[in-house]
């Protein structure tokens, strides 16, 4: 089956109880017809080409868990440990981390787990991970392990509250109050409670909880209540030094900075995840950080940009490349981002051009350029198998630019998406290959293609 996709939505016939829809949508491209609506209608390439992509969230590092989710997602996969360990033994604090969690969290199964996490915990202490103090309490605390030594769990612990570690002082609250153990200690157990009650995330999901402030001070005396307090203090302060050591937005790196013909292209790479900058001995070895592009257009004509940064893929830790191509529109500023990075790429990883399409401004300007699909195109071959087995389904809207009345586009990518990267590419993939006809010699579209799954 064929279709010119800018309108139709058809069914694929997958069996007796079901049906997949993939449907190619009209979406207005602008109806307007001088530099004044162009400028106003926000989809026009004037207004589309001169915006921004959203910078990282300027939020403070969370205190005790993973900063970055996809490594909290995999912890289950057995293949990760090898990647965590090939990252750590490259000097990758975090990986440490991850490597040591994923180890401990198979200890009920595996008691020799017990010592391999303690490796990793440890070389992640080397490393400067301010997590490592709090998990290697957590695994000298462990019943299940032989290494279990509660004196080394709370010297671990006392300084992973210092470190700003709320779960640190959870654990200390709970085992400094239990009676007639050899680590009872109610002064501590009092301190350590009520920083715990600090923590602005609520421990109704935390089992147990920690001590009860309530329910320990009656049985001290004024003189110990005040020394608690005092040690409570102390903690705090600890804790907000920590806290007030971290910048108000992520750090950012500057990885290539170029000037090129009436344009500036810089390419940073910004501590989202604040795993550089949190850690103890400033070690930013292997660090995974969000990488984008800012660029200057100073000149009268639109720009065609392309940005490459070869990097290292955080999941399978293999070799990859992130690309992203644009226009910029005439003496705009965009701020694009290109992906997640391993580490500091080196120069010859980085590589940004840019380069005028003559004519396309005057071109836009005159009048709509709506370009249309100049042939029909195969729409079976358009939805992923890999996808349809799954179920997968999305909502992809591109935007097409053209600079001849007729033939390939100059540029396809996507505006809005709710699909998965696989969908995405499949929509991407088939625009390009399209032909498309305008009545400039400058022209643009918006459609989207929707996957979807009729029962």
């Amino acid at each position: 089956m064929s279709f010119v996709p800018s309108m139709l939505c058809t069914r694929l016939r997958r069996g007796a109880r079901r049906t997949l829809a993939l449907c190619a949508l009209p979406v207005l491209a602008g109806g307007t017809s001088n530099a004044w609506s162009q400028a106003e209608d926000p989809w026009a390439p004037a207004a589309y080409f001169a915006r921004s992509d959203d910078p990282p969230p300027a939020e403070r590092p969370a205190r005790d868990r993973w900063p970055d989710r996809d490594d909290q997602l995999a912890v289950l996969d057995d293949e990760d440990l090898d990647r965590w360990a090939a990252q750590a033994n490259l000097g990758r604090a975090q990986a440490a981390i991850n490597a040591g969690d994923h180890l401990a969290f198979r200890i009920p199964q595996a008691r020799g787990n017990c010592a391999k996490a303690i490796r990793w915990y440890r070389r992640a202490e080397e490393l400067g991970s301010d997590l490592a103090a709090s998990r290697l309490g957590a695994v000298y605390s462990d019943d299940d392990c032989p290494q279990r030594n509660l004196g080394v769990a709370i010297d671990w612990w006392r300084k992973g509250v210092d470190r700003g570690s709320f779960e640190s002082a959870r654990a200390l609250s709970r085992h400094l109050s239990e009676r007639g153990t050899r680590h009872y200690d109610p002064v501590l157990a009092l301190a350590y409670a009520e920083v715990a009650a600090d923590n602005p995330e609520p421990w109704r999901d935390i089992v147990p909880p920690p001590a009860d402030p309530a329910a320990i001070a009656p049985e001290l005396t004024p003189g110990q209540i005040s020394e608690a307090r005092g040690i409570a203090a102390a903690a705090r302060e600890a804790m907000r030094a920590r806290a007030a050591g971290f910048a108000a937005a992520p750090p950012e790196e500057t990885l290539l900075d170029r000037d090129l013909a009436e344009s500036t292209v810089r390419i940073v790479a910004i501590d989202d995840l604040r795993e550089c900058e949190r850690n103890l001995i400033g070690n930013c070895r292997g660090v995974r950080r969000l990488a984008y592009v800012r660029v200057i257009n100073a000149s009268e004509e639109f720009l065609r940009c392309s940005f490459e940064v070869d990097t290292i893929e955080g999941k399978r830790n293999t070799p990859t490349t992130l690309q992203r191509e644009t226009l910029v529109a005439p003496h705009a500023r965009r701020f694009l981002r290109l992906g997640r990075i391993s580490g500091t790429p080196g120069s010859d990883a980085l590589r940004a051009d840019c380069a005028p399409v003559r004519g396309y401004a005057e071109a836009v300007t005159r009048g709509t350029c709506i370009a249309q699909p100049a042939e029909p195109f195969d729409l079976e071959s358009v939805y992923p198998k890999r996808a349809q087995e799954v179920g997968m389904e999305g909502r992809v809207e591109l935007y097409v630019a053209t600079n001849a009345r007729e033939g390939a586009p100059l540029l396809v990518e996507v505006s809005r998406s709710s699909a998965a990267p696989l969908l995405e590419a499949a929509a991407l993939d088939a625009a390009r290959r399209m032909h498309y006809r305008s009545d400039c010699d400058a022209g643009y579209r918006r459609f989207a293609m929707e996957f979807r799954m009729v029962w």
